[in-house]
């Protein structure tokens, strides 16, 4: 009962930390941006926000799936992320190929990160049963 509730408390904390991620990027991302460019690039806001969602669902999943890798129980949950990055891979070398721009790596990240986010919900509810039985 003690490890469900840390494992709980952790992801609360974490989409806490993930929320003000989304919030200091969203509303400072271009200054951080151009500071870290030195001005040298031109700030486009729709890879800035697609970047932000993406690692915002990825940190949550990673957060999700903790208690599995911490049991060394993760196989299946990292076979649909290597599956994910390999989709991601030839999506990217097709659209390059046909010639999209580079808008589409951050679209095609962002929407598999935020289906790897669904499928780790699923985990994530899985190892709260698991610990609810021991």
């Amino acid at each position: 009962a003690q490890l469900r509730k840390v494992y709980i408390r952790q992801n609360l904390l974490m989409f806490s930390l993930a929320i003000i991620y989304l919030f200091i990027s969203y509303f400072f991302g271009s200054k951080i941006y151009d500071f870290w460019t030195n001005n040298e690039f031109i700030y486009e806001t729709k890879i800035l926000n697609l970047l932000i969602l993406d690692c915002f669902f990825f940190l949550l999943s990673s957060s999700f799936i903790s208690f599995l890798k911490s049991i060394n129980k993760f196989f299946s949950i990292s076979a649909y992320n290597i599956v994910s990055q390999i989709i991601l891979i030839i999506i990217i070398y097709f659209s390059y190929l046909n010639g999209q721009n580079y808008e589409t790596l951050f679209l095609v990240s962002f929407v598999l990160s935020f289906l790897i986010f669904f499928i780790s919900i699923f985990y994530f509810k899985r190892s709260l049963n698991y610990m609810k039985s021991k």
